[in-house]
């Protein structure tokens, strides 16, 4: 990790600790960006947009989408993938992947969820080419910032708090480049046309319908 990176978990860090006498959140708060449609629930979030559809699904996720996630990626990347262990919630599998160095990899299963699924659902409205695009973006531009943002560190520190109001979450993003935007326990990418974001629900965004860049 490079000394900026580290002096922006170190700051996000100080923002928890001044939030940590305050009510921890229950609501984790996904939108599309474009079309009207949300979800609230208590878990983490994949949520994807394309072609005037969107797909929001909370998990626990089943097997059987992670696997047909993990397949979707695989058929449109290079990238290194790994699916997470069957059964665990995401905030444990992703606990699990930094601790093996795997973060992204597993990461990456995780922000295809929706697309997978709708996909499956709405045949011809997820454009391959956009979401092998993505995973090399993720892959690349954003490994430094997303391995800070789902950091054994960051997850726990940021349970512990409440989330931070929807109008001040630009003051956590960590990297916003490119269509990609990192915020702790967040990411989210605007990719031609195809939008995808996975956000757990310790985040400090999880009041805001993405990761805080707008």
């Amino acid at each position: 990790m490079g000394p900026v990176m580290t002096k922006k978990l170190i700051l996000l860090l100080g923002i928890a600790l001044l939030l940590l006498s305050e009510p921890v959140r229950a609501d984790n708060n996904c939108s599309c960006p474009t079309v009207t449609a949300d979800g609230r629930g208590d878990s983490s979030c994949s949520a994807a947009e394309a072609s005037g559809q969107c797909t929001i699904d909370f998990n626990i996720f089943p097997p059987e989408t992670e696997q047909r996630a993990f397949d979707l990626m695989k058929s449109v990347s290079k990238v290194p993938l790994s699916l997470p262990p069957a059964g665990e919630s995401s905030v444990d599998a992703m606990y699990t992947a930094s601790s093996k160095g795997q973060t992204v990899e597993v990461l990456l299963v995780y922000l295809a969820i929706a697309a997978a699924d709708q996909a499956q659902a709405h045949p011809g409205t997820i454009d391959t080419q956009a979401l092998g695009e993505i995973a090399a973006l993720v892959s690349d531009v954003g490994k430094d910032a997303i391995n800070q943002a789902f950091s054994a560190t960051a997850a726990k520190e940021f349970s512990a708090v409440k989330a931070v109001p929807p109008e001040d979450t630009k003051s956590i993003v960590i990297l916003n480049e490119q269509g990609l935007t990192v915020s702790p326990g967040c990411v989210e990418v605007n990719r031609n046309g195809l939008w995808v974001m996975f956000k757990a629900n310790w985040s400090p965004a999880a009041l805001a319908p993405g990761c805080g860049a707008k």
